[in-house]
């Protein structure tokens, strides 16, 4: 995980209400938490695609979407002719 170079006003903030780094918070939500990007900005106060840049610029990988995984499954089990 890297460091955020250049904090925004906005990281500032949600650094001070949650009294840790921007990425610890963004770690934890994401990562640990298992919460997707609309759900960390409204979190936040912040837009999904802020999330998404701030994920970007730590090189934490985005995991599948939810409802892609469920299109795979359902792929795969018409495919077996379940």
């Amino acid at each position: 995980m890297r460091e955020i170079k250049v904090k925004s006003p906005t990281i500032r903030l949600i650094e001070r209400v949650y009294k840790e780094p921007i990425e610890k918070v963004l770690y934890r939500l994401y990562i640990i938490e298992e919460k997707d990007l609309r759900t960390i900005g409204n979190e936040l106060g912040v837009s999904h695609d802020s999330v998404k840049r701030w994920l970007q610029e730590m090189r934490i990988e985005r995991r599948v979407p939810h409802h892609k995984i469920l299109k795979v499954k359902k792929e795969l089990v018409e495919s077996e002719g379940m």
